[in-house]
């Protein structure tokens, strides 16, 4: 039997259904994230030895692309023994998430689709997962 899910994501939680014999187990995925802020005023410091913007925002900006990286990996694990998958999301998660998964050689040709979805409550992202896999 086909082991199927869906998750909604976003850079905040993900909600991920697996459908175990038509009956929905759900888990909500917390991201720790925050994205970086940018700081006033630049790399141009009138001492040469002042402080760099520039380094420290790419800094933050390193940092939160490797969180996301460790969010994605913890959604990824909750969908390990899924044979098809439907992803939902908001913003560039849906598209980021996907892309995570595509290099992993484990989820090739389990994504059946991936679009866009405003926020949906708990239960709606339950209905949506069951209408598209017919159950």
């Amino acid at each position: 039997m086909q082991r199927q899910a869906g998750v909604w994501i976003d850079h905040r939680k993900a909600v991920v259904v697996v459908l175990e014999d038509g009956e929905p187990r759900v888990k909500t995925v917390e991201s720790h994230t925050e994205k970086p802020t940018k700081t006033s005023g630049g790399s141009h410091q009138k001492e040469p030895w002042g402080h760099q913007d520039v380094v420290a925002e790419d800094h933050r900006k390193h940092d939160y692309q490797r969180e996301l990286g460790h969010y994605y990996q913890a959604v990824a694990a909750e969908l390990a023994s899924v044979d098809e998958l439907l992803i939902l999301g908001s913003g560039q998660a849906h598209k980021e998430f996907r892309h995570y998964l595509e290099d992993k050689q484990h989820f090739r040709g389990t994504i059946r689709e991936d679009r866009p979805a405003m926020a949906m409550a708990d239960e709606e992202v339950i209905e949506e997962v069951r209408r598209f896999f017919g159950c």
